[in-house]
C-alpha cells in the first residue's frame, strides 16, 4: 500500500512520529500569517516558527517555513540577497535534513535554488521530488508553475497550477498567485480579473501595477505601484509616485530609491521597473 499522497507504485515511507498538538498549532498559524504576504505578517510568520521550533527543535515543517520567510521577504525587497544564504537555502535543507520525505522542504528547496542559487536542474528536480512525496501540497505545484512560466513553457505552467486551483480553490494566496501566473504567461487581462479577487497585500499591488503597465494602462499601474509602497511603509516613494505627470513621477520615484540606495539596501527591481516605464530606458 502507498502512503496518502503518494504515486501508484511508491515505496510506503515510514509513519512520522506524534507530533505535539501545540507545535503543529504555531506551525499553522506561521503558515497562514506567511501567505498573508504583508510584511507584518512575515514577522509574525517568523515568530511562530520559531516558537514551535523552541517547544520541538527537530520539527523539520517548522524550518522549510522559516526558509519561506525569507523567500518573501527578499521578494518584497525588504532584505538583501547578501544575508539570505543560510536563512533561505539553509532552513531549507534543515529541513530535508530533518525529514527527507517532508514535501514542504523539498519544495522550499526548490524556491532556494529557483530564486536565489539560480539552478534550473535542481530546483526542478526538488520541484518534482516535493510533488511525488505528496500531490495533494498546492504551494509546490504553484511555485513549480512559476518556474516553468519563467522558462517558458506555459503548457506545463498552466497544467501544475490548473492542479493547485482544484486542491486548495478558497485559498486566497492560491488565487493570488494563480493570477500571476496567467500574467507571468502573457494573458494579461485575465490575470488582472483573477488577481483583484484577493485581499490588498505588497505582492498583489505589484502584479496589478506590471501586468496594467503591459497592457498600456499607466495611471492605472503607477495607481497600484504607489499602492504597493504604501502598504510596504514607504511614504516617501507612494508620494512621489502621486504626480500628475506619469511618466516623470515615475522617473522621479526611481531617483529617490537611487539615491537612497547609497546608504541602504534597496531592491533594484523597483529602480528598472520605474525607470523603464517611465521612459528612461538608458537608467533602466
Amino acid at each position: 500500500n502507498t502512503m496518502p499522497g503518494q504515486p501508484s507504485g511508491a515505496v510506503a515511507t515510514p509513519a512520522r512520529p506524534a507530533t505535539n498538538p501545540a507545535v503543529y498549532e504555531k506551525y499553522m498559524r506561521g503558515r497562514v500569517h506567511q501567505q498573508s504576504f504583508n510584511p507584518a505578517d512575515l514577522d509574525r510568520a517568523l515568530t511562530y516558527y520559531e516558537e514551535a521550533l523552541a517547544i520541538q527543535p527537530d520539527f523539520a515543517p517548522a524550518y522549510a517555513g522559516i526558509s519561506l520567510v525569507w523567500g518573501s521577504r527578499a521578494v518584497l525587497g525588504l532584505v538583501p540577497a547578501t544575508e539570505l544564504g543560510e536563512k533561505w537555502s539553509g532552513n531549507a535543507r534543515r529541513a530535508v535534513e530533518l525529514d527527507p520525505s517532508l514535501a514542504e522542504g523539498h519544495q522550499a528547496l526548490a524556491q532556494g535554488y529557483s530564486w536565489y542559487e539560480f539552478d534550473w536542474e535542481r530546483a526542478e528536480a526538488s520541484y518534482r521530488r516535493a510533488i511525488e512525496l505528496d500531490s495533494d501540497e498546492p504551494q509546490a505545484r504553484i511555485f513549480y508553475s512559476h518556474f516553468l512560466a519563467m522558462l517558458r513553457r506555459p503548457t506545463e505552467s498552466d497544467a501544475q497550477i490548473a492542479r493547485a486551483m482544484q486542491i486548495d480553490p478558497h485559498n486566497p494566496f492560491t488565487q493570488m498567485l494563480f493570477g500571476i501566473q496567467i500574467g507571468l504567461t502573457g494573458r494579461y487581462e485575465d490575470g488582472l480579473a483573477q488577481v483583484e479577487k484577493v485581499p490588498p497585500n505588497p505582492l498583489r499591488s505589484f502584479a496589478m501595477s506590471w501586468q496594467h503597465l503591459a497592457l498600456g494602462h499607466m495611471a492605472e499601474g503607477l495607481q497600484h505601484y504607489r499602492r504597493y509602497f504604501e502598504l510596504l511603509g514607504d511614504a516617501e516613494v507612494a508620494e512621489v509616485l502621486s504626480g500628475t505627470d506619469l511618466a516623470a513621477a515615475m522617473v522621479r520615484g526611481a531617483e529617490v530609491l537611487v539615491e537612497r540606495s547609497r546608504h541602504r539596501f534597496v531592491k533594484p527591481n523597483n529602480m528598472w521597473h520605474l525607470f523603464g516605464w517611465g521612459g528612461d530606458t538608458e537608467r533602466a
